[in-house]
Formats: C-alpha cells, structure tokens, sequence
C-alpha cells in the first residue's frame, strides 16, 4: 500500500511539469502595442509637418518685415543722431545712402570724400550733404547745396508753350527758378566718370548737387531718374534729356539705389564711357 501512494505521488507530479507555458500569446500582444505607437508616432509627425508648412511662408514673411522695421529703425536712429551734430531741417526726410567703394568717390570728389571709408552714410537735405562716420561716430564733411534766388523770368510752362520768347538766357534763368536738386552717380567700374558726367552738366547750367557712387556697377545705359512729380520741372527735365541724349526720364529708380530726397537721380552707364 505505501509503494502504492508513491506511485500516485509521481503521477501526480508529472502532470504537472507536462501543462504548457502561454508565452506566444504575450510576445503577440507587445508587438501590436509596438506597432500601433509607431503609428501613432507617423500620424504625429504627420500632422506636424503639415501645420509647420502652412505657417512657414507667413513666418517667412513676419521675418522679412522684422528685417525691413529695424532697417527702417536704423535710418531713424542714423537721422536723429546727426542732427544731434549739426543743425538740420527737421520736417525733410534725407536722402540715407552707403558708401560701397570710397577710393572710387575719391577719385570722383576728393576734398568731400578724403576721409571716408566703405560703411560710412551719406545724408542729403535740400542745403547740405553730410559724411558721417559710422566707426568714428561724427562728421567727416559738410557740403552746403545753394538755393537758386527767386528772380522775374519766364516761367517754365511759358517757354514749352511757346507763350515767351526763349533764348539761351531765359533758359538759364528758368532753370535756375526751378531750382531741381540733381544727383549724379557711377553706375560702372570706371573711376572718375560721375565728377566727368557733374562738371559736364554744370556747364550746361544744370546744376549738381551730390557726386556719388551708385550702388549696382553694371548699369548699360546712362538714366535719368525723376524723384519727384511736384513741383513740375519742364525746363530741367527737357535740358537734361537734350544734353544727355536720353528720350525719356523714367520714374522707376531701381530698389537698390532707393532714395528718399532730391528731384533728380543720373545713373551713369556704360554707354557714356564709350
């Protein structure tokens, strides 16, 4: 009877190791938990991508009239900041420009330009031009631009219409009474040319305010840009055409050479130096 129950014993015990381990099962459930997070990761990543395109142009765009607001802020700071050194009509906007080639301005004006160096501004009002040093922060040069006096001639529409008898005088005193602030730029790599293209228009009775360098060196043809439509300037603009040789005067002045005083801009090109 006892070798009997230890044969029940074993028995028993070898049912027992012989039930089998449910393993598979929970390696199947931690793979689909895997691949649905991988989903859902894709899904998010998805939706991310796609919000970040939608707005990217319009932080594209913030970001450039960020750039164009501290720029502008800049050329205010600049303004008020020389006309803390000199005296200077407060309700004109100037004409804010950058000196890109200095030893070709100085070839061009040597006493205004003696002391400058590339990075300097230059400011333009309707009586005076300025050098201002960025590095050294004060002024390099002061150029007064006369005023024509107010004298009894002819007036412009007068001598186009016909209505008054023009001779070389009366063409000279209507140019005079117009009074057009004109500048004149080197739009070519040839130094010397805007003093040339100046002195050549001073002899025409036009006068010259500003002598500077453009800031593009690969203008074709030489262009007389019209800053201005008030007051009308008849007599400048047909001088300057007769004594360019140009057709027309254009209004478009090209964005890089943008200005914000003065009547008239002449771009040298390189037709003149031929």
């Amino acid at each position: 009877m006892i070798k009997k129950g230890k044969a029940t014993t074993k028995s028993v015990r070898s049912t027992k190791k012989s039930q089998p381990v449910e393993e598979p099962e929970q390696q199947s459930s931690k793979s689909s938990y895997i691949y649905l997070a991988i989903i859902v990761v894709v899904i998010i990543t998805a939706v991310v991508l796609m919000v970040m395109n939608k707005f990217k142009p319009q932080q594209a765009q913030q970001k450039q009239e960020n750039q164009q607001q501290m720029a502008i802020s800049d050329t205010d700071k600049l303004i008020l900041r020389v006309g803390e050194l000199i005296a200077t009509k407060a309700d004109e906007q100037p004409t804010v420009a950058t000196v890109q080639d200095a030893e070709l301005l100085k070839v061009d004006n040597p006493e205004f330009y003696r002391d400058a160096v590339n990075g300097d501004r230059l400011l333009i009002w309707s009586d005076k031009a300025v050098l201002y040093s960025t590095s050294q922060d004060r002024l390099l040069a002061v150029m007064p631009i006369s005023q024509p006096e107010t004298t009894d001639t002819p007036t412009s529409t007068e001598m186009i219409t016909g209505n008054a008898t023009t001779t070389e005088m009366d063409i000279s005193a209507l140019l005079s009474e117009e009074g057009a602030i004109i500048q004149v730029r080197n739009g070519t790599r040839v130094a010397g040319m805007a003093k040339k293209m100046s002195d050549y228009l001073k002899a025409h009775d036009l006068p010259v305010a500003v002598v500077s360098d453009a800031v593009m060196k690969d203008y074709a043809t030489t262009t007389i840009y019209r800053l201005t439509t008030e007051p009308p300037m008849q007599a400048t603009d047909q001088a300057l055409k007769n004594v360019l040789g140009v057709e027309g005067i254009s209004t478009d002045l090209p964005k890089e050479e943008t200005t914000s005083g003065g009547d008239y801009v002449v771009i040298i090109g390189a037709d003149y130096v031929e």
